[in-house]
């Protein structure tokens, strides 16, 4: 889906090189910045609230990428790599942690988002094989986060990764 953000709308190429993520003026349609993004994703650029700062995320097959609303510059690139594909969205939690889920048995992983001088970095909190969505995106709320796990609803603790219960065969339905 494209993210519009003002006179911009920025959409996910899929192509190798500097096409991997653009953005397009939205008068003239003219390339306003254009960056490398790994291919092999079903997400979409959303922009959200890290540390009191806009940054565009985009989730891939090789991780997450934070990058600066205005001119596409990467201000993080977390490598978590993954054979297939992620078809999911990353989710903000507070004000510095994002939730990556990912299927394919990889489960869902909380990172701490921190910037020093300028510079941001990430730090694992933890990896969960408790909640493996694949298509489905979660729902966060109060604490806890919400999603299909192999076709069966699911409930985790956002800030342990533990089950708090799962129950409930929906198959690859939505969550909302």
């Amino acid at each position: 889906s494209p993210l519009l953000l003002g006179p911009v709308v920025v959409v996910y190429g899929g192509v190798a090189g500097e096409k991997g993520l653009l953005a397009f003026e939205t008068a003239s349609g003219g390339l306003r910045w254009s960056v490398p993004c790994p291919v092999n994703s079903y997400g979409s650029p959303q922009l959200n609230n890290i540390l009191g700062e806009d940054s565009i995320l985009m989730l891939s097959s090789s991780g997450l990428m934070l990058l600066d609303p205005a001119n596409g510059k990467t201000r993080l690139d977390y490598e978590w790599k993954i054979a297939q594909y992620r078809a999911v969205q990353p989710h903000v939690v507070g004000s510095d942690t994002v939730l990556l889920p990912t299927g394919m048995n990889m489960g869902t992983r909380a990172m701490r988002i921190k910037k020093s001088n300028g510079q941001y970095a990430a730090e694992e909190l933890w990896t969960s094989r408790q909640l493996k969505p694949d298509f489905v995106d979660l729902v966060t709320y109060h604490g806890h986060a919400y999603g299909n796990d192999g076709g069966i609803l699911t409930c985790i603790d956002v800030q342990t990764g533990e089950r708090k219960w799962k129950g409930g065969r929906y198959g690859k339905g939505q969550i909302l």
